[in-house]
């Protein structure tokens, strides 16, 4: 029923990439994002972000700005919320989180790594996801105070699952008490007597 849909099983949806990367940084609505990359993952990802401006950076341009035209085809984002930049580096100063979704590359992602840390020292930056790899595999990022990587995103969905789990279970015990209170042949505001508890054994 609606009664038990509403108190044990609210936000108990499936998680997503998405989903999962914004309970980990919990951003607020004047946070700013550089997503890196313009391939499916990006792609998935980047609504969930719409509410906020977001830049966009892929090594190839022209797959960037079709990223672009199809997030603004197909999603709530603004058209000047959500822009190209060319060079990541020269850009970091007005970026809070950031959002890499492509295969971690050294030579290209440690000097962002050298100048995110000097930054964040003076301005208190926020974080990176990085969905391209895992700590045990980690080297450009690794001094990063808030970084995040697959590892934490699949420890998260097992906490989502477990959760899940817990508040299935819940309704479907209140399920079963409402089915055997209708078959005592009340309602279900009507109290019961000592006799009836055999009922819910």
């Amino acid at each position: 029923t609606k009664d038990i849909r509403s108190r044990f099983l609210r936000n108990t949806g499936g998680s997503t990439y998405g989903s999962l990367t914004r309970k980990l940084i919990h951003p607020s609505e004047k946070d700013t994002f550089l997503i890196v990359g313009a391939g499916q993952l990006a792609k998935s990802i980047a609504p969930f972000f719409s509410s906020n401006s977001v830049y966009l950076w892929n090594r190839t341009k022209q797959r960037a700005e079709q990223l672009r035209k199809d997030l603004i085809a197909n999603y709530d984002f603004l058209p000047h919320r959500l822009n190209i930049i060319e060079n990541v580096g020269s850009n970091l100063s007005k970026i809070d989180h950031i959002l890499i979704c492509t295969p971690e590359n050294l030579d290209q992602e440690k000097p962002w790594a050298v100048q995110w840390n000097q930054q964040s020292d003076l301005e208190g930056k926020k974080t990176v996801v990085h969905l391209g790899c895992t700590k045990s595999n980690l080297s450009s990022w690794k001094n990063q105070h808030s970084f995040f990587t697959l590892e934490d995103i699949f420890n998260l969905e097992n906490e989502q699952s477990n959760i899940r789990s817990i508040q299935t279970k819940r309704a479907l015990h209140a399920c079963q008490e409402r089915a055997i209170l209708r078959a005592l042949g009340a309602s279900l505001n009507t109290p019961h007597g000592w006799e009836d508890l055999g009922a819910f054994a």
